[in-house]
């Protein structure tokens, strides 16, 4: 490993504090605007395509323009903590193109790479500097002296430097792809749910087809009910729109018989009746043998082999904005009663049919998963990176701060 020193950003960097606006005055020559949004939306400013156009003089184009190498941070915000956000140049963008105000340019030595720069931006150290930094009351900026005096340390070999640099830059590109194909899969789904919705075919109520059973909550001031080897037992914050195989809490055997806790077999929907309108309508598909809270009923069905679990499962969600007509128009809290669950309808598609379309929603939401798993792997995997790599050996890590991790991925978390 290169041989690390302390130094800070102005020593390193050239700092040129961006005064142009997104005027066009005449007499001036037309360019191409590196706005806040440019910088702040994306880890890199990589073309010029898409930038708005304004003017400026030929001064403020000399002084002001981009160049590859360069990376640019926002110098003021509406919040401390999110302030000095960087995007790196990679490449020269054309000889018309500007940085605009609330923007500033940091133009690197050439003894340190701006593509590694820009990532010892994103520590939470060098955050919270800037964050403590940061004046004002309802917006925050950064003045010359508390950009200048950012505590860094750096390689001194400028080609490890480019290989740290390029490393985390080649997760951040495999991260970005993870969240582009989660992004498309989302998009998938969307167009299964908008396919049910908009299918022609006869609904049925779910009280038709099921008996309703609503849960039991067992006195908390009687702990011998609670047993970390008891029955499985479900809240509605468990609730998670997808296969339940586990709960937060468990009953024990005094409890399921004192106050006659049913016990629901795997395969059983559950819908949240409480909770307001980020818990009411939620389901979970029950993998396991469980009882419930008295805010959630379990759907059983009546006739075995007449409906897939989990085509009402994702039915449920694709159908849950519907949930409204009912809670909204008959109290006042965003909840729904039994009642409610058993005049809920559902598209009565014969037993091939649901399990056509719960099968290519099963592969889509499989897949989602496995993205995120991805995506979230390597962001752990980042990092560690980052503290291990950027902030170099022989240096006792400071605590993380509220800026941990801000922006760490391509175009914002």
């Amino acid at each position: 490993m290169s041989e690390w020193f302390d130094t800070t950003l102005g020593q390193v960097a050239e700092i040129r504090v961006s005064n142009v606006d997104k005027k066009q005055l005449p007499g001036e020559r037309s360019v191409r605007l590196c706005n806040y949004m440019d910088v702040y939306a994306a880890t890199a400013v990589e073309t010029s395509e898409g930038l708005m156009r304004a003017t400026a003089s030929d001064a403020e184009v000399l002084k002001f323009g981009l160049k590859a190498g360069d990376v640019v941070i926002t110098k003021d915000s509406e919040s401390p903590d999110d302030i000095a956000v960087p995007a790196y140049v990679p490449s020269d963008l054309g000889d018309d193109v500007v940085c605009g105000y609330h923007l500033a340019i940091l133009r690197p030595v050439e003894a340190v790479d701006g593509l590694f720069l820009s990532y010892l931006l994103r520590l939470p150290q060098v955050n919270q500097h800037f964050a403590q930094r940061a004046t004002g009351s309802t917006r925050y900026g950064l003045t010359l002296d508390a950009v200048q005096s950012a505590p860094l340390r750096i390689p001194r070999d400028l080609k490890a430097q480019r290989r740290l640099g390029e490393l985390l830059a080649a997760i951040d590109r495999r991260i970005a792809g993870s969240r582009a194909l989660a992004h498309k899969y989302k998009k998938l789904r969307a167009g299964l749910f908008g396919k049910l919705r908009d299918v022609d075919c006869a609904y049925e109520a779910i009280g038709d087809g099921f008996d309703l059973q609503a849960g039991t909550t067992p006195l908390r001031s009687q702990a011998r009910f609670y047993d970390s080897e008891g029955t499985p037992w479900v809240k509605t914050l468990d609730l998670n729109d997808s296969l339940l195989y586990d709960s937060q809490e468990r009953v024990s055997a005094a409890a399921l018989e004192a106050c006659s806790l049913r016990v629901h077999p795997p395969g059983t929907v559950l819908v949240a009746m409480y909770g307001g309108w980020e818990q009411i309508g939620r389901t979970s598909l029950l993998e396991i043998s469980a009882c419930t809270n008295q805010a959630i009923t379990a759907l059983l069905a009546k006739r075995p082999g007449e409906w897939d679990s989990y085509f009402v499962l994702k039915a449920l969600q694709a159908l849950r904005h519907k949930w409204a007509d009912f809670a909204v128009s008959t109290r006042k809290d965003p909840n729904i009663t039994k009642s409610d669950i058993a005049a809920f309808r559902l598209p009565r598609l014969a037993l091939a049919g649901q399990l056509e379309w719960a099968a290519r929603i099963r592969a889509v939401d499989s897949a989602l998963v496995d993205e995120h798993e991805v995506a979230a792997k390597l962001e752990l995997q980042k990092q560690g990176l980052m503290q291990e790599l950027l902030w170099g050996p022989g240096r006792q890590r400071m605590g993380s701060s509220s800026t941990a991790g801000r922006r760490c991925a391509p175009g914002g978390a």
